[in-house]
């Protein structure tokens, strides 16, 4: 998964970091919501949001952009919140992180340097990989000297990922936007859902039908 934040995680206040509350925005489509919710966070200052509030985008991973069932959304929400608080990564999370950036840089080599990282993850990492061993799976992966660059970009991304996505149980909130148009999911699954946000502490906004 990828994101959009509209401000640094922390800002200094009389030379103390003070860790501002992060407003997490999942949503299950991938076009029209991030262009919604980037513009709110782009406008932020018209619409008179507070400046201290941390406004973060979360975007499907390119694998996943098809999903857009509101269960992939509850499942990424209860992703951030569980890799958060246990320090750990799904070696399918990790190896999705890697080709997204793969596929957005211009570089050369694509498919081999994909290929390599899931040849790496399928055979070699845990289900559930500790984050302090990321940076050494990584290099591992790309331990050929003409790799090495790369390796240390993807590095700086997947900090860059992990610092904006982490999740602080005591003052995060979660939203999980979804549409209620008809036949995007059957009453059950709405129920379902329903009571899967109220028991993992998530907020759930539903759009009016044909929003």
């Amino acid at each position: 998964m990828g994101v959009q934040t509209s401000s640094k995680f922390a800002e200094r206040r009389n030379e103390i970091m003070v860790e501002m509350p992060k407003y997490f925005l999942i949503y299950e489509g991938e076009v029209t919501e991030p262009m919604y919710f980037n513009g709110i966070i782009v406008n932020r200052k018209k619409l008179a949001i507070k400046q201290s509030l941390s406004l973060i985008s979360v975007l499907r991973s390119l694998d996943d952009s098809s999903k857009s069932h509101p269960k992939y959304a509850l499942k990424m929400a209860n992703d951030i919140k569980y890799q958060s608080t246990e320090n750990v990564i799904s070696k399918e999370n990790l190896y999705k992180c890697i080709v997204d950036f793969i596929k957005n840089e211009d570089i050369f080599n694509k498919d081999e340097l994909i290929n390599m990282a899931k040849i790496y993850i399928e055979n070699y990492a845990n289900d559930l990989i500790d984050r302090r061993e990321i940076d050494n799976i990584i290099i591992d992966i790309y331990k050929d000297n003409v790799f090495q660059n790369i390796a240390s970009e993807i590095i700086d991304y997947l900090e860059i990922q992990r610092v904006v996505l982490d999740y602080n149980s005591e003052i995060d909130v979660i939203n999980l936007i979804v549409d209620r148009d008809k036949g995007n999911f059957k009453p059950e699954q709405y129920d379902n859902l329903v009571n899967k946000c109220i028991e993992n502490n998530i907020k759930l906004y539903v759009s009016k039908p044909l929003f």
